[in-house]
């Protein structure tokens, strides 16, 4: 990439950004914050017109040609110029086994942090295999993205491509507003409102809040979270359709049934009945940034406190509750509240988060894009990287089913508690179907415990 000069105006950073930042610098481990796409592309692969279509894409995306400092008063964005992206292809041909040796050279790129202070948020490493077979790397920070933009570059970027092939233009839609003019609006009208009533809060929300306790795995000593492992699980459609009959018998949202659930099993399967998750929200509202590559989220904290033998309809109620009063004081991110002792004695970050997926039907998944003359597939990201939270339920919505994975770190949780936790969610999501008013056991209530140990 080309020397790229600085422009003279700053931006402040938005607050799900200042979040990431500060989580980055005290509890992830290496190269938690990279987001990266990885494609095998077997065919014709034309290397020039892949290097103009990430030239177009850079210059499309104001996010990715964005570093940021910290000031005293703040986070603050730094819009770089447009530059030429020129890509060399890495050739691991002559080696016994191409595809292992490219795996082994993206596990080393997505284990270090992309310093974003000085250079741009993303990164793009390609490698040959063989005659007409690459394996593609598109490496985001989350700074600048989330799963929205990164179908948005993937789309984009074959977009750009094709049409770099044929001389014509992209039928790309027109992006609306600027990441950096969207924080601006969402900064104005927010400033006034963040003195004591948000402080008041959150200092009453947050008042005696800790970590969940795993039963048997001792707390961290100081120091960053290692690498994560995963538990993969499926709900079938059936199931899909009973959970969002569900969601509008209690007239909320899908995602809210899915995290009651998730809070629900964290109160059944834990040591307490004062349940605290990070709960992970889109923030956008807006259609001028449907089109808009950033960082479009926030972390809000849920602070369920269950009363003795709760049931499902209850928890529903409950989380939705105290989702909507947290979501009236967002313009306050957790990083700024862990970092203020005006507010709270909790000095940790969030260690346990819910994450359900919001992504419109239109936009295609990053393995559903196609480049002209090329087989395209996705292939899984390579283990290793840092962990950004130490149990981390994500679910992910699609056409004819609900995926789900259950991050955790097993420094803190074993594997067969973080196993067991899969199987109590998916065992009270068929309870609350069954009945809504089905009473959730805590542990104590639960002669044989199965985590223990």
């Amino acid at each position: 990439m080309n020397p790229i000069d600085i422009e003279i105006s700053d931006d402040l950073a938005s607050e799900g950004q200042h979040f990431l930042w500060s989580m980055e610098r005290s509890a992830c481990g290496p190269g938690a914050m990279n987001v990266p796409v990885i494609y095998r592309m077997r065919g014709p692969l034309d290397v020039d017109a892949l290097s103009a279509a990430f030239t177009a894409l850079m210059a499309r995306h104001e996010a990715l040609r964005t570093i940021f400092r910290e000031q005293a008063d703040g986070l603050y964005q730094h819009l770089l110029e447009p530059g030429d992206i020129k890509l060399t292809a890495i050739d691991v041909s002559s080696e016994t086994h191409p595809l292992q040796a490219a795996s082994r050279g993206l596990r080393a790129h997505l284990v270090r942090d992309i310093d974003v202070t000085c250079n741009p948020p993303f990164s793009v490493v390609l490698y040959q295999l063989g005659p007409g077979d690459h394996v593609l790397m598109i490496n985001v920070h989350h700074l600048v993205t989330d799963e929205w933009s990164t179908r948005l570059l993937c789309r984009d970027l074959s977009e750009l491509y094709n049409a770099a092939l044929s001389g014509e233009a992209s039928p790309l839609p027109q992006v609306g507003w600027s990441f950096r003019h969207y924080v601006r609006n969402n900064v104005s009208g927010q400033l006034d409102e963040t003195g004591p009533t948000t402080t008041e809060f959150w200092r009453k929300e947050l008042d005696g809040m800790h970590y969940l306790e795993s039963c048997s795995i001792p707390k961290r000593a100081e120091g960053r979270r290692p690498p994560s492992s995963v538990n993969w699980f499926q709900i079938p459609s059936t199931r899909v359709d009973a959970l969002c009959s569900l969601a509008q018998q209690y007239s909320v949202d899908l995602s809210v049934v899915m995290q009651a659930i998730f809070s629900a099993t964290l109160y059944s399967v834990s040591l307490q009945s004062d349940i605290a998750c990070g709960s992970i929200i889109s923030t956008r509202e807006h259609q001028q940034i449907h089109q808009t590559v950033g960082c479009f989220t926030n972390l809000m904290v849920l602070r369920t406190q269950f009363p003795p033998r709760p049931t499902v309809e209850e928890v529903i109620e409950l989380v939705r509750t105290r989702l909507l009063q947290a979501a009236a004081y967002q313009e306050c991110s957790y990083g700024r509240l862990v970092e203020d002792p005006s507010v709270t004695d909790v000095t940790m970050h969030m260690d346990t988060a819910f994450h359900m997926l919001d992504v419109p039907d239109w936009l295609p998944a990053p393995n559903g894009v196609s480049f002209n003359g090329i087989v395209v597939e996705t292939l899984p990201i390579p283990g290793g990287m840092g962990s950004r939270y130490d149990l981390q339920l994500l679910i992910v919505p699609h056409k004819d089913r609900i995926g789900g994975l259950l991050r955790f770190t097993p420094d803190r949780y074993e594997k067969s508690f973080a196993q067991g936790v899969v199987d109590r969610y998916l065992e009270l999501i068929e309870l609350a179907i069954e009945d809504p008013k089905y009473t959730i056991p805590g542990l104590e209530n639960q002669p044989d415990n199965p985590f223990e140990g």
